[in-house]
């Protein structure tokens, strides 16, 4: 949804994957991950 934010939980698998990867959510769409601090953040994407 533009310009809107949401939080959730992931697999802890998430943590391995690297920045600027994109990776599925099971009925969200595609994210790709923008920083990994303490918390992952997203961004959609369509791809």
């Amino acid at each position: 949804k533009p310009e809107g934010i949401d939080t959730g939980f992931a697999e802890r698998l998430l943590e391995k994957e690297k920045t600027g990867s994109i990776v599925q959510f099971e009925r969200y769409g595609f994210c790709r991950i923008d920083d990994k601090n303490s918390i992952i953040t997203l961004y959609f994407t369509h791809e």
